[in-house]
């Protein structure tokens, strides 16, 4: 009796026997190599599923994490997993209904900076630092200002968390990226290339602008200017 047929006699079995003992998933020799072992299971839509290892002991394994996924509620399909990064990215970009703008841009970001990164990464297959080598090569690599590598970021973990709802992955490993959402680093930056106009360049816009603009101009440098005076000063 082949693996499957003796897993589906246990299976109808346990059937007759009520819906609480029914056998989900079963571990049995492999029919195609004898020294494999393979893990049968049927997913929430009564679907047979199978997957082959190489020991008992990783097929027994993977048998009791989707026996736990079941009972859990959390059921996951290997084969979504499995997809590239940037095919699920594709996938987010489409199912959204966004502006033919948003949609080059995001088409754009897939170009640059996902698909020379992950290349053919599987999406399961990521973990934290995986997103915190990503962050480091968009800065150091690609030379992307704080402020793009922020927006990006936030993109991507959008579509981690869309991957999540749809049952493609488990968890989102960008919850646990520390400080890529924040606007410290990106404040620092614009400060430091930050100039202050000179009073030239000040009377030079005057004279430029519409005669309606020239006092809310003049008013600006000069409220900056109070602003950093320091106490006691004139």
């Amino acid at each position: 009796m082949t693996g499957t047929t003796a897993g589906w006699s246990r299976f109808v079995g346990s059937s007759r026997r009520g819906a609480a003992s029914v056998a989900r998933a079963w571990v049995a020799r492999s029919t195609d190599d004898p020294k494999k072992w393979t893990t049968f299971w049927y997913d929430p839509d009564g679907k047979q599923r199978q997957k082959t290892f190489g020991t008992k002991t990783r097929a027994d394994d993977h048998r009791k994490r989707k026996e736990q996924e079941l009972d859990a509620g959390t059921y996951l399909d290997d084969r979504l997993g499995k997809q590239p990064v940037t095919a699920v990215w594709e996938q987010w970009t489409n199912q959204r209904k966004l502006e033919y703008s948003t949609k080059k841009q995001y088409r754009s970001i897939q170009k640059t900076t996902l698909e020379p990164f992950f290349k053919a990464r599987s999406i399961v297959s990521l973990k934290v630092a995986d997103v915190e080598q990503w962050l480091l090569w968009m800065e150091q690599d690609r030379k992307l200002s704080a402020r793009t590598r922020r927006q990006r970021f936030s993109f991507f973990s959008g579509m981690m968390d869309w991957a999540v709802v749809n049952e493609i992955i488990g968890w989102n490993p960008c919850k646990k990226v520390k400080g890529a959402g924040s606007r410290a680093k990106e404040i620092r930056e614009h400060k430091s290339t930050a100039r202050r106009l000179t009073t030239r360049q000040v009377l030079a816009m005057l004279d430029a602008a519409p005669p309606r603009y020239r006092a809310m101009l003049w008013l600006m440098p000069r409220s900056f200017t109070c602003a950093r005076r320091p106490e006691g000063g004139g």
